[in-house]
């Protein structure tokens, strides 16, 4: 039997309900795929729990002090002078956590701050100041709604947001697999399916919109090898304990 951590979901206060809608929402599709995919290969997989606590904070801890609240993951991982939250630093910050510690789950962060990977200016080969997200497999991805905002259309910005969801809730889960050789791209030192396919490349707006869209024309969202891939992380988890 595989162990499957539970899912939980936070977002800033200047995210929207609709935003927070969508994003809950993908969570639970890319879960219900997760199953068919294990379904499909003979495999019983219990439920998984999905805990949207939104915008939260612990009213008996001081306002301020570490882990009182969502708000706290984002001041103190805000780059001022940037105006940018460092997403390495939210994410370091989710991994010492008291209750990741105490009963680890899988953590999807939504934010409505602008983000960059990189604790420096353009420290990367990538050409990009800023990303869209940015995740730790097996522990968390923390995403941003900032530029999207720049979509006029909502229907778009729905179908971009989902697919952000998709892409970084799969590198959550391990994809595609670190054994796999074929079909293959690595971007600052990241890897990525080059398949039609919701784990491929696309770090900008434009590209996240193109990639959704072609992706729904044609009712695809992981490709043959990276379900083989799920299939492959299901079973390791199965022989591990995290």
């Amino acid at each position: 039997m595989s162990t499957l951590k539970p899912v939980s979901i936070m977002w800033s206060q200047g995210v929207d309900t609709a935003e927070a809608q969508v994003a809950v929402s993908a969570v639970r599709e890319f879960l219900r795929l997760v199953y068919v995919v294990g379904n499909g290969a003979g495999l019983a997989l219990p439920p998984i729990a999905i805990r949207p606590f939104g915008t939260w904070y612990i009213p008996s801890v001081p306002e301020g002090s570490p882990y009182w609240g969502t708000t706290w993951y984002i001041d103190t991982s805000f780059d001022a002078l940037r105006q940018q939250v460092v997403g390495a630093k939210f994410l370091s910050l989710v991994r010492e956590e008291p209750w990741q510690k105490s009963s680890p789950h899988w953590d999807v962060a939504l934010i409505d701050r602008d983000l960059t990977d990189s604790e420096t200016v353009l420290a990367s080969s990538s050409s990009f100041d800023f990303v869209l997200g940015t995740s730790v497999p097996e522990l968390a991805a923390v995403l941003s709604v900032y530029r999207l905002r720049g979509l006029v259309r909502g229907d778009l910005r729905e179908l971009a947001l989902r697919r952000l969801v998709f892409h970084y809730f799969g590198q959550i889960l391990g994809l595609p697999s670190r054994s796999r050789r074929e079909d293959i791209g690595q971007v600052d030192g990241r890897r990525f399916c080059t398949n039609q396919c919701v784990m491929r490349y696309a770090p900008t707006v434009d590209q996240v919109v193109r990639a959704a869209e072609q992706e729904k024309r044609d009712a695809v969202s992981l490709c043959a090898h990276c379900r083989h891939d799920l299939i492959e992380l299901i079973l390791m988890r199965g022989r591990s304990p995290n």
